[in-house]
């Protein structure tokens, strides 16, 4: 966690907030994850509100109709690709409702309100589902309906009967200091602007002498003006796929909204996404992924149960009404029969038996949308601590050990498997202490040479100039192959490898491997690795050192090597 958190802090841009440069993507795991484990710090909530700031006056947020595109392509969050995502407004929804909750902070309550009013006036199917994304083109046109000219601005105020305000907003949204926008696919178009805000309300009224409240007053007047005319406009291409997962993200969004703006509208349009997902999607006992219309995709994954499940999770702590934990509880018993590996304790991605995958993967890492094993570990956590059922602290316990590994090599992939790391701390501190002693106890053990328990030797064959490199492996263990697979779980792993370490030569017939899981290429049982040798002199022995690592079900130990040496052959 510490680890993480520092990463995070050395990444973040501390002119424009977010972390790293152009593109520039919102990234709501990782603002999760700071508020999560390290809002309280001072410099952590320093790095949060400089960048839900730089955001909110961003043209990646839609000044005029709320909600967020994709993201920036630049490193100031002025051009967007303007495409919008139902799933980046979900998370965005419930970060800034958890910025307004522990801060108070009026602007991101401003903000918040909008992106939810927005997804409710655009993004939403009459029976309350929520439709998955916006199309960043209109006619071709890479933000056709979004951007604007100066001449469109005072045209739109004038019918609105705000043509004395066509200065004030020029300069609000930076039109006065010329364009700032040129579609790339169309050099010959007239440049325009994306309007966006120099700072936040509060800053730029006080440096013009207004006070917050009358500045905001003619913005919002502005606003509407502008929105009444670009819905003249041509309007972009919508998918109105129902997602499972995404919609999960949405509910929680207005969950956690409607709970800390204490707003019935939101509430109550969270209960409607709900009840039109479940309706429609959990048929037969199966959870689909998504639908369109009344056509229906196939069974869902583990993101679609386990970011689903949350949404209700959210939706019972904000209505405290039972039967939105029951419908929590119902998808996770699912989950688990489906995509649990009761041997190891891992929730894979994909159902068991599926005939269209080779490997079933598990995926830790969160991306632009969270992982399903993490949401999974958040879930059960929640799970646990809402009914006391000590089966899901278990399920917890094990599939953090089964991850362990991946967890250590690279935390800040794995944020939410971490931030369920830290709920198991506080739920079980006992069965945490006693799952991280265990994994010292034998990573310590394994650690030393002699504790490792592979054999490793070398068998001189009859032929001249050749050996074998013979491992034998225990049940229970194995060693990753020379090349351990592309996959991304592979990546991080020690392949089999064997270096000279004075003078002569070696070349090794590495043998392929057998696929475990997650495209990873081991080794069990005993092995041969037929070697061509060479000597630097007649009689000089050759001194090779091996190193492999090794790993169990649950975890890969830190690689050791171990030095061997071949007696020298006299000349013929």
């Amino acid at each position: 966690v510490e680890d993480a958190v520092a990463s995070l802090l050395r990444y973040h841009d501390d002119a424009e907030g977010g972390f790293g440069g152009a593109p520039k993507f919102p990234q709501p795991v990782y603002l999760e994850f700071l508020l999560g484990v390290g809002g309280d710090q001072p410099d952590v909530a320093a790095v949060i509100r400089r960048t839900l700031d730089r955001m909110a006056v961003g043209g990646i947020h839609d000044q005029v109709a709320g909600g967020f595109h994709r993201y920036a392509v630049d490193g100031t969050w002025t051009v967007p690709h303007f495409e919008k995502m139902l799933y980046d407004n979900g998370q965005l929804a419930s970060t800034y409702a958890t910025s307004v909750a522990r801060t108070g902070d009026g602007y991101h309550e401003s903000v918040l309100r909008d992106l939810l009013d927005y997804v409710l006036r655009e993004m939403t199917e009459p029976d309350g589902a929520f439709r998955s994304a916006q199309d960043a083109e209109v006619n071709a046109r890479e933000g056709g309906s979004h951007v604007w000219r100066p001449e469109e601005v005072a045209a739109a105020l004038e019918a609105a009967d705000l043509g004395n305000e066509t200065s004030f907003a020029l300069e609000v949204y930076g039109l006065d200091d010329g364009p700032n926008f040129q579609d790339p696919h169309h050099p010959g178009d007239e440049p325009a602007n994306v309007l966006r805000l120099r700072d936040r309300p509060e800053v730029v009224a006080a440096s013009s002498g207004a006070s917050s409240e009358a500045f905001e007053r003619r913005l919002r007047a502005i606003d509407a003006a502008l929105l009444a005319a670009r819905d003249e406009r041509p309007q972009p291409g919508m998918d109105d796929k129902i997602l499972a997962s995404w919609n999960g993200m949405m509910i929680r969004g207005f969950a956690d909204a409607g709970r800390v703006l204490e707003d019935p509208r939101y509430l109550q349009a969270a209960r409607q996404a709900a009840d039109a997902v479940l309706e429609r999607l959990l048929t037969g006992g199966v959870l689909h992924r998504s639908i369109r219309g009344e056509v229906l995709s196939g069974p869902g994954f583990l993101d679609d149960h386990a970011l689903m499940a949350e949404g209700l999770l959210a939706l019972h702590e904000a209505t405290g009404e039972g039967r939105w934990l029951g419908a929590a509880s119902d998808l996770i018993a699912l989950a688990r029969t489906q995509f649990r590996d009761a041997d190891t304790g891992r929730w894979f991605d994909t159902r068991s038996g599926q005939a269209d995958l080779l490997v079933r993967s598990c995926r830790l890492d969160d991306g632009a949308v969270p992982s399903g094993s993490g949401t999974t570990m958040q879930v059960l956590a929640t799970l646990a601590e809402r009914t006391g059922d000590r089966l899901h602290l278990y399920d917890l316990e094990a599939f953090l050990g089964a991850s362990s590994s991946q967890i250590a090599s690279n935390p800040l992939g794995p944020l939410r498997a971490l931030l369920a790391l830290e709920r198991l701390r506080g739920l079980d501190p006992a069965r945490a202490d006693a799952l991280a002693a265990a994994a010292s106890e034998r990573t310590s053990a394994i650690d030393d040479g002699e504790a490792d328990p592979v054999q490793v030797s070398i068998e001189r064959a009859d032929v001249p100039g050749t050996a074998t490199l013979r491992l034998r492996i225990p049940e229970g263990f194995h060693v990753n192959a020379h090349d351990p697979g592309d996959s991304e779980a592979a990546r991080d792993l020690q392949g089999l490898r064997l270096d000279v370490l004075a003078d002569g030569g070696v070349r090794a017939r590495w043998p392929e491997g057998t696929p475990w899981r997650d495209g990873i290429l081991v080794h069990t049982g005993e092995v041969d690795v037929p070697l061509e040798i060479r000597f630097a002199s007649p009689g000089t022995p050759l001194r090779l050192q091996v190193e492999w690592q090794t790993c169990d079900d649950r975890v890969c130990f830190r690689p050791v090597s171990r030095e061997l040496e071949i007696a020298g052959e006299s000349m013929p």
